[in-house]
C-alpha cells in the first residue's frame, strides 16, 4: 500500500544504490506514487499495482516496510506480515507503523518469533521484527 509514495520516495533517496518496490491496489494511488516518484528524480524505483506482494513476487527484500490502511483493518495488515518472512532476506527486517499495537505484536511475535516496539510517538508505534539468519536458528529450526 504505497499510497503516493512518500514512504517509497523517502527509502529510495535513502538507498541510492538499492532499488524499491512501490505497490499499491488502487491504480489511482499507483499513478500517484508514480508522478511523484518523476518529479522527485527518482530512478531507483519501481511502482505498480499489487494487492500486498504480486508485483514483486519473485524479489526477496532487505526491508519491507509499510504503514497499513487502518479503515481496512486486519484484512490488509495480515497478508502483509504473513508473507514478510518468505520475501525477506536472512536479517531481513519488517518494519510497520500502527495505532495499537496488541494484535500485531502478537500476529509478528507468531511470524517472526520476536518483535520490537523501536519507536512511538503521538498515539503511533513502529514495530520491527527480523529474519533470522540460519546461524541464528536454534537447533529446533534446523534439518
Amino acid at each position: 500500500g504505497c499510497g503516493y509514495g512518500l514512504l517509497g520516495i523517502a527509502c529510495a533517496k535513502w538507498v541510492p544504490n538499492g532499488h524499491v518496490w512501490l505497490g499499491d491496489i488502487s491504480a489511482r494511488a499507483v499513478v500517484c506514487a508514480q508522478d511523484n516518484v518523476v518529479k522527485n528524480k527518482i530512478y531507483n524505483a519501481s511502482v505498480g499495482v499489487s494487492d500486498v506482494y504480486e508485483f514483486a513476487a519473485n524479489q526477496q527484500f532487505d526491508l519491507i516496510l509499510s504503514n497499513p490502511p487502518f479503515p481496512e483493518g486486519n484484512k490488509t495488515s495480515w497478508p502483509l506480515i504473513d508473507g514478510a518472512l518468505e520475501r525477506l532476506k536472512p536479517g531481513g527486517e519488517l518494519m510497520i507503523v500502527v495505532m495499537r499495537t496488541g494484535a500485531y505484536v502478537k500476529r509478528m511475535q507468531a511470524v517472526f518469533g520476536d518483535v520490537e516496539v523501536c519507536a512511538e510517538t503521538s498515539g503511533y508505534s513502529v514495530l520491527r521484527a527480523t529474519k533470522k539468519n540460519v546461524n541464528e536458528l536454534g537447533t529446533e529450526g534446523r534439518c
